[in-house]
């Protein structure tokens, strides 16, 4: 250690590990992307990479990111307000590097040490009380449960301890954490955490506009809408690994969604954007299913008021709704009239 890598580099070698076409990356790599000779300076008494030295590696090497800083100058509003952001990241297939001070009694003058991990997984615990008992105990005012409630550990690698370790949720504070990089498929205007919000919005207007289809899953769909008890995940998904799963899910009766649809989507849909899947609790924790989805673009800022223009599409039970910018909305009826299953995502190689 020290003389050969820090934590900075572990990080960022087990992170592109998951991203680059050619898999593992070296350290003397690592160190050649920022120009630095590490031996000479860990031995003259420097310290390790710095964060304009990591953010030069994922530049230089094309890996898009997302930065997240909680310093004085930058702070977080919320306690644990990051890690919803984390888990945003992991859910669409990619990791993120945390950064966070140690805590010391007598800090040097350059303040507490710090340290940098990856993060590129996690544990669900469906027995969890925290989705219910933070809406009715605690003061809870979301109007939908966000699927990252159910989250039990941040699976993390450790360059003291090792790898494929369990961070619990919510250890880290804004009390240590400072810096996050949560690499992504490409650039977004906003996040995963807007990215729901405004998928929420949209699934409460196709409530109100379409309060019934003759559908009994839809019907349900409109019913927990309305009284707030929607589970929301959300993923950044490409449109090819999205229709890879469109044409595999199917309802508990064995239907599926048909062709024409399929072709429609596949035509419209841009290269990447937003799925925002909606479920219910005992749906989502219980067996492991989900009314539908809808798609909101990745490749325009956000509009106030927000109005339809990032609507992509939507599927719901016996419902398929069809965005078109400024053209008008195409509705469809379906075959699909059941829940299916979240969709799975694959890593980036």
């Amino acid at each position: 250690n020290d003389l050969t890598f820090v934590c900075a580099h572990v990080a960022l070698r087990t992170a592109l590990a998951m991203v680059l076409p050619e898999g593992d990356i070296g350290y003397p790599r690592l160190n050649g992307l920022v120009g630095i000779d590490h031996k000479a300076r860990m031995l003259g008494g420097g310290a390790g990479l710095k964060p304009d030295e990591m953010e030069a590696v994922l530049n230089q090497l094309g890996v898009s990111y997302e930065k997240i800083v909680h310093e004085p100058s930058a702070a977080l509003l919320l306690p644990t307000e990051f890690q919803r952001d984390l888990y945003g990241f992991i859910e669409s297939g990619f990791p993120a590097l945390v950064g966070f001070e140690l805590d010391r009694p007598n800090p040097g003058p350059a303040g507490a040490p710090r340290h940098v991990i990856p993060v590129f997984g996690h544990t669900f615990n469906e027995d969890t009380w925290l989705p219910d008992a933070q809406r009715a105990y605690f003061g809870g005012t979301l109007s939908y449960y966000p699927s990252e409630n159910w989250l039990s550990t941040f699976v993390v690698h450790v360059d003291n301890f090792g790898p494929y370790l369990c961070l619990p949720r919510h250890f880290l504070t804004r009390d240590n954490f400072r810096v996050m990089y949560g690499l992504k498929r490409g650039p977004t205007p906003f996040g995963a955490v807007d990215a729901e919000a405004v998928g929420f919005d949209y699934l409460r207007a196709i409530a109100t506009r379409f309060p019934t289809n003759g559908v009994d899953w839809y019907d349900r769909f409109v019913v927990f809408t309305r009284c707030g008890w929607l589970v929301l995940r959300t993923v950044l998904v490409s449109r090819d690994r999205y229709l890879v799963e469109l044409k595999v899910a199917t309802a508990r009766d064995g239907a599926s969604l048909e062709p024409q649809h399929v072709e429609k989507l596949q035509n419209t849909l841009p290269e990447s954007f937003w799925m925002v899947e909606a479920s219910a609790p005992e749906l989502f924790a219980g067996s492991r299913r989900k009314f539908g989805e809808v798609l909101v673009s990745a490749q325009q800022p956000i509009p106030k008021p927000l109005n339809p223009s990032l609507l992509l599409a939507a599927r719901l039970p016996g419902l398929l709704i069809i965005g078109g910018g400024a053209k008008p909305l195409a509705i469809e009826k379906t075959r699909l009239e059941g829940h299916t299953a979240p969709f799975t995502v694959a890593r980036i190689g």
